[in-house]
């Protein structure tokens, strides 16, 4: 089994809000497989994101908010609470070095998902939202 694989399959295992893998392949490569497997898998630091700010732009970006986006926390959650995909395993955000974002960024990234989460249980077309990182 390639590295890839075995990554796939400790994601697919994994009940996890934050999944942590190897990181011996490329990023773009485990989120073209995920993409075939039926998650909604995203690239969020195409480029560096290493502050609350640049995450929330790349979050903008990347996932094609509304204009309206307020790029705060808040905003975040509210924003990912309602967002919809078409049926499938999930969202999941993949970031290449997540460890570049400091600590506490990454803590309140993670309570602003486990949040979003919360809304969206209830209710079944809303998929899970879940964070993907390589280690390095």
């Amino acid at each position: 089994m390639t590295p890839i694989e075995e990554a796939i399959g400790e994601i697919e295992k994994s009940d996890d809000l934050l999944i942590v893998v190897p990181g011996d392949f490329d990023i773009r490569d485990i989120t073209f497989l995920l993409n075939d497997r039926d998650y909604h898998a995203i690239i969020i630091d195409r480029a560096p994101v290493t502050s609350r700010e640049t995450l929330m732009h790349a979050m903008y970006q990347n996932l094609r908010f509304p204009g309206y986006f307020g790029f705060t926390w808040d905003s975040l959650k509210d924003i990912l609470a309602g967002m919809d995909g078409v049926r499938g395993k999930g969202f999941i955000f993949a970031f290449s070095d997540f460890s570049l974002l400091p600590e506490e960024d990454r803590r309140e990234f993670l309570e602003v998902i486990e949040d979003a989460n919360e809304i969206r249980a209830p209710h079944e077309e809303l998929e899970r939202l879940r964070v993907l990182a390589l280690k390095a």
